[in-house]
């Protein structure tokens, strides 16, 4: 059976999310993106807040307690759980505030990456204790002493507005992994969007508990 790929956005909270994520569809699909047999889906809290549902092949609504704490819209719990909510065999991720610019099909970057199982956007590694600048959400000491980390360990500087991977045991593996360290919270991370922790920072040290970099 064809492994099914596809493009998903997280729309939640304020309604410009809702038209930032319509716009990067229309750019996605101004560039190919259906032609080429791709689909995209966007994430959402509240699925009339979208102007132009037809933009998307599937608008799946994620409840509530999945991104809310006492009340309050936490981004990050929803979207370190993106393994769990594509649709797709294979995915990207991207962030609602972006734009497909002009150019390059969004099939192509597939082709690109079709041999890994995940990837991310980086500004590059270094070994655990010379990475002081790679981490901006905790103390790198802290983090190699609280998961018992070595100095062969790399931390990367990884950013979340892109995200590629195939469903399969490894990339389940670094989604577990850093679903559990999102939500154990063992080092402490600066404060972001309401929430107390990042899924950034999440992927950076199950990046190093795993080994799958």
């Amino acid at each position: 059976m064809k492994a099914k790929k596809g493009i998903i956005i997280f729309a939640i909270g304020h309604v410009n999310y809702y038209r930032m994520a319509e716009n990067l569809a229309a750019s996605l699909l101004c560039n190919g993106l259906s032609d080429s047999g791709l689909s995209v889906a966007v994430l959402v809290d509240d699925e009339s807040k979208l102007r132009y549902p037809h933009l998307f092949n599937q608008v799946i609504t994620l409840p509530s307690s999945d991104f809310t704490v006492d009340g309050k819209i936490v981004f990050n719990h929803a979207t370190v759980r993106m393994y769990e909510y594509t649709p797709f065999d294979v995915t990207i991720k991207l962030d609602a505030d972006m734009i497909w610019i002009p150019g390059k099909n969004p099939a192509d970057l597939f082709s690109d990456l079709q041999k890994l199982d995940i990837a991310f956007e980086t500004m590059g590694s270094s070994p655990l204790l010379d990475g002081a600048d790679k981490s901006v959400w905790a103390d790198v000491s802290d983090i190699k002493e609280t998961y018992g980390l070595s100095t062969a360990d790399r931390i990367y500087k990884i950013y979340g507005e892109f995200l590629y991977f195939k469903k399969g045991k490894k990339a389940e593996k670094f989604f577990n992994t850093a679903k559990q360290v999102y939500f154990e919270q063992k080092v402490k991370c600066y404060p972001f969007s309401n929430g107390t922790f990042t899924d950034e920072l999440a992927f950076q040290i199950a990046c190093m508990q795993t080994g799958i970099y």
